[in-house]
């Protein structure tokens, strides 16, 4: 008897947890969009590392907790030296391009917010409730139907899921 074996749709992305825990992650931007980049790696237990001249009140908070590191400047080729990942949120499109390209020469895995063809990886819209993580993904083309279907599956789990 022959066996039969699914063919792979293709297109897909490889979704992993990545293990972030004490990894160096630098963060490139100050503003709201980074704010919730550096959550995520903070939630991951990443250490991590924002270099902008300036930062809104969520980033501001964070490094007055010293729950990151703080260098109050513009983007240097050197920051790169300690990253494992590197997030940029920044508005100027042609320098978030250069920090992608120089990211790949050094193999360090990149997003650029909000131009996915610099990005390695795409952040998934997630639901967590302590130990269960919860995660969708559209590859980046509909992030508002990732979000609408998180919502749905968090609303159909019991609360304290991750406790048990």
């Amino acid at each position: 008897m022959a066996q039969t074996f699914r063919d792979p749709q293709g297109g897909g992305s490889l979704i992993v947890a990545w293990q972030a825990k004490a990894q160096p992650v630098l963060v490139v931007g100050g503003g709201a969009v980074a704010a919730g980049r550096v959550f995520n790696a903070l939630e991951a237990d990443a250490q991590v590392t924002v270099v902008a001249p300036e930062l809104c009140a969520e980033l501001s908070y964070r490094a007055q907790q010293q729950q990151i590191v703080w260098h109050a400047r513009e983007f240097q080729d050197g920051d790169l030296d300690a990253a494992s990942l590197v997030l940029t949120a920044i508005s100027d499109a042609r320098e978030s391009r250069r920090i992608a390209q120089l990211c790949r020469a050094r193999r360090i895995p990149v997003n650029a917010a909000d131009i996915n063809d610099l990005c390695d990886f795409w952040f998934m819209s997630t639901h967590r409730d302590h130990a269960v993580q919860v995660a969708v993904s559209t590859n980046s083309k509909a992030p508002r139907l990732a979000n609408r279907i998180r919502r749905l599956i968090a609303a159909a789990l019991p609360r304290g899921t991750g406790l048990a």
